[in-house]
């Protein structure tokens, strides 16, 4: 069942709080913020990179898409500088 809500993310260990996504997970039985983000998908980058770093098991990482490098051109740069 989907989470409801404005603080909550379809990411599991993340949750919004004054406009920024955090990043949460439980380790030896203390809870941690591992990451802040903008961005929710990056909080859910920063859970899955803490469960490796703290060697959490029993836990699966949150699905995410891959990032995309944004390629721009000389000509896209120009453009943008032209229009801003």
């Amino acid at each position: 069942m989907p989470r409801i809500g404005p603080n909550k993310s379809k990411y599991h260990g993340i949750y919004k709080k004054n406009g920024e996504w955090v990043a949460l997970l439980t380790v030896d039985g203390k809870q941690k913020v591992v990451g802040r983000s903008i961005w929710e998908v990056e909080a859910a980058r920063a859970y899955n990179a803490a469960l490796t770093f703290y060697g959490v098991t029993g836990k699966s990482p949150n699905v995410v898409p891959e990032r995309q490098e944004l390629e721009l051109s000389s000509i896209d740069i120009e453009h943008f500088l032209r229009h801003k």
